[in-house]
């Protein structure tokens, strides 16, 4: 299967794309904790073009970098301000791989704090960081923890799908067969059996909070 990152259409303009990355990262660097008090979470995507289009886009390594760095400036600018209020908070780098361009800073405080503590799966097989990350400045402050990038697929709508001629049996077995966990959830119209696919890994970055 085709990866729906790789898009080998040429980028021009790079300067423009590089002081946009500056001027994205500028205007995230600023933490209100007023408002993240009332809304309780806050997260930075990468919003950048034409790498964040309906059909997304993989970076070349070099400008991968620039964007991990500004998320990096971003992420140490919030810390500060999160520490200096003295309560606890959540605020850790999602780094994907090789789905890059979903990477993102997220925080969480007050009744949301342990929110995203069941996000992610964590990895089965040890892996070394992503080498043409590894040599950022500041990068090895961050503790770095791997987990699954995954995607569910739940059985009602994958049956569903077959009956209305989106999907087909084939695929449906293959899902279940690639599945590398699966089980019941009780969900608001019934218990539904649900099916995870592994599409990559998912680094979380953070500094530790008592540092």
């Amino acid at each position: 299967m085709a990866n729906p990152f790789v898009n080998k259409k040429k980028v021009r303009g790079w300067k423009r794309r590089i002081r946009e990355v500056d001027m994205w990262k500028n205007n995230y660097l600023h933490l209100d904790i007023e408002e993240l008090n009332r809304t309780q979470r806050k997260y930075l995507k990468i919003w950048l073009d034409p790498w964040n289009r309906l059909v997304k886009r993989t970076p070349p390594v070099w400008f991968s970098r620039i964007i991990l760095q500004a998320l990096l400036d971003v992420y140490n600018a919030w810390y500060k301000k999160l520490k200096a209020t003295g309560e606890p908070f959540y605020l850790k780098i999602w780094l994907y791989s090789p789905n890059f361009v979903h990477s993102q800073v997220v925080c969480a405080v007050g009744d949301a704090l342990n929110y995203y503590d069941d996000t992610f799966d964590k990895g089965t097989v040890r892996k070394e960081f992503p080498t043409k990350f590894s040599n950022l400045p500041n990068i090895e402050s961050l503790e770095w923890e791997l987990c699954l990038d995954s995607i569910t697929y739940w059985d009602s709508e994958l049956k569903e799908n077959i009956a209305e001629g989106y999907e087909t049996i084939s695929s449906y077995n293959n899902i279940v067969q690639r599945s590398y966990a699966s089980g019941q959830m009780k969900l608001s119209y019934g218990n539904d059996t649900y099916y995870k696919i592994k599409v990559g890994d998912v680094w979380l970055g953070s500094l530790n909070a008592t540092k």
